[in-house]
C-alpha cells in the first residue's frame, strides 16, 4: 500500500543538516509517510549514508545518483522514488514542524464545500536566524508566522491561476512578498497530489526544469492545478545560512554564474530567454527566464509585467549588500541592462522610471511591507530545538 505522504530531500555535502532533518522527522506522528533522501555527494566524507542508516524512521529510503548531478536533475531523481498520494520536497535547511502532518491530515479529512481534493497544499514557513555561523542550530531568533488569511479555519482555498498571475505580475519583489504570496504553489512549501505531478510530467517531460526548480515546478503546478488550499499556520521552519544558493547568488555575481554553469556546460543557452539577455547578476532576471521560457514552450496563460520585472532587476544590481567580483564584470552587467532599456518604447522607459521613483519614495517614507499585527511572533532561543518546542504551543 502506498503511503499518504512522500517527504523528499535532495541533498549534497550537508550531513549536519540532514541529521537535524531526520531527528525532527522522527517526532512526526503517524506511520503513513515515507522519507526519501537523495545523496548527491562528490566528496565521500560528506556522505549522509551512515546518518540515514542509523535513523529511527521506519520508511526511509536512501538513494544515490549513479553519477553526480546538477541541482535540478537531483531534484527530479529524488522525486522519481516517491510513492505517496502527496509529494513534498524540502531543501535540507527546512525542518518539518512536529504537528505538521497531523494538521495536513485534518484538512484532507474534512469535507470541502466543493467536495474537491486539493491538488496543491501550501503552507508558509517560519524562520530561524542563528546568532552566528556556522552554529546553525544553536542560539538564534525564531519568527513564527501565519498565512495572510484571517480565517479561523485550519486552511483556506485559493485559486491556482490567480496565484500564478499575481506572481507573474511581480508587483512585489521576491523580498517584499508576504509569506503567503511567496509560498503559494511552491512544492518546497507544500505538497502536490500525485495526479497533478503526473499531468506536469506528461505536459513538460519532468517535474523540475532549469533554471530554478522551485520556480519552474511552481509555474507548471499553478498552471495545471484545479484546486489548492493553504494552511493557516506554518508547517516548516527554514534556517537562514551563509551557504544558501539563493542568498549567495543574490549578492555575488560569480556565485550566480557558477550555479548556472553547474546546470549546463553552456550556460549561455539560458541567457537568451532571460528578460535582459545575459544579465546573470540580477536574481529577478534569472527567475524571469523560468516564467518566460515555460510560458513560451508550453503555451501557458498567465500575466507577466515587463515594467515590474525590469524594476526589480535594476534594484537587484544596486542592493546594499551587493558584492562584485570585479569592476569589469559590474560594468559589463550594468551595460546589458542599459542596452535593453534603450530598446524599449519611450512609454515603457517612462513607466520603469516612474515605478522606480514611486518605490524609492515609498521606502523613504517608511511604507515598506511589514507583517500584519497578530500574524507573527518572534523570540530569542538558546537552540533551534527549544524554539521548535515553544513554537508547537502557538497557533
Amino acid at each position: 500500500m502506498s503511503p499518504r505522504f512522500s517527504l523528499v530531500y535532495p541533498t549534497r555535502h550537508r550531513p549536519q543538516f540532514l541529521a537535524e532533518v531526520l531527528s525532527r522527522l522522527e517526532q512526526q506522528a503517524g506511520d503513513d509517510f515515507e522519507v526519501i533522501v537523495s545523496d548527491n555527494f562528490t566528496d565521500a566524507t560528506q556522505s549522509c549514508e551512515e546518518i540515514c542508516a542509523s535513523s529511527g524512521i521506519a520508511a526511509l529510503k536512501y538513494v544515490k545518483p549513479p553519477s553526480p548531478l546538477g541541482m535540478v536533475a537531483n531534484w527530479n531523481y529524488a522525486a522519481s522514488f516517491a510513492r505517496g498520494e502527496y509529494v513534498a520536497l524540502f531543501t535540507d535547511k527546512m525542518f518539518l514542524l512536529p504537528d505538521a502532518l497531523t494538521r495536513v491530515r485534518r484538512v484532507l479529512d474534512e469535507p470541502s464545500a466543493a467536495n474537491e481534493i486539493p491538488e496543491i497544499i501550501s503552507w508558509v514557513s517560519d524562520s530561524y536566524q542563528p546568532s552566528r555561523y556556522p552554529d546553525y542550530f544553536g542560539g538564534g531568533v525564531y519568527t513564527a508566522v501565519q498565512s495572510d488569511s484571517v480565517t479561523e479555519k485550519s486552511a483556506h482555498p485559493y485559486a491556482p491561476s490567480d496565484a500564478l498571475c499575481a506572481k507573474g505580475r511581480g508587483t512585489r519583489s521576491r523580498y517584499e512578498q508576504t509569506p503567503s504570496q511567496y509560498c503559494r504553489g511552491k512544492i518546497v512549501f507544500g505538497a502536490y497530489h500525485r495526479d497533478l505531478i503526473s499531468r506536469i510530467i506528461a505536459r513538460s517531460g519532468s517535474l523540475f526544469h532549469d533554471i530554478s526548480p522551485d520556480y519552474t515546478s511552481m509555474i507548471l503546478g499553478l498552471s495545471l492545478a484545479t484546486s489548492a488550499v493553504e494552511l493557516k499556520a506554518s508547517a516548516v521552519v527554514s534556517v537562514t545560512t551563509d551557504v544558501s544558493n539563493g542568498l549567495l547568488g543574490s549578492i555575488h555575481d560569480q556565485h550566480a554564474l557558477n550555479y548556472l554553469k553547474s546546470l549546463s556546460d553552456n550556460p549561455e543557452l539560458f541567457f537568451c530567454e532571460m528578460r535582459v539577455p545575459g544579465l546573470y547578476a540580477a536574481q529577478h532576471n534569472i527567475v524571469s527566464h523560468d516564467y518566460l521560457s515555460l510560458r513560451k514552450r508550453f503555451d501557458l496563460r498567465f500575466e507577466f509585467s515587463d515594467v515590474n520585472w525590469l524594476v526589480h532587476c535594476i534594484e537587484d544590481l544596486s542592493k546594499s549588500d551587493r558584492q562584485w567580483s570585479s569592476a569589469e564584470v559590474e560594468s559589463a552587467q550594468m551595460q546589458l541592462l542599459y542596452n535593453l532599456m534603450g530598446t524599449l518604447p519611450a512609454a515603457s522607459q517612462a513607466a520603469v522610471v516612474q515605478r522606480l521613483e514611486n518605490r524609492m519614495a515609498a521606502r523613504s517614507s517608511g511604507q515598506a511591507y511589514s507583517m500584519p499585527p497578530g500574524q507573527s511572533l518572534t523570540w530569542h532561543s538558546p537552540s533551534l530545538a527549544e524554539a521548535i518546542a515553544r513554537r508547537s504551543g502557538w497557533s
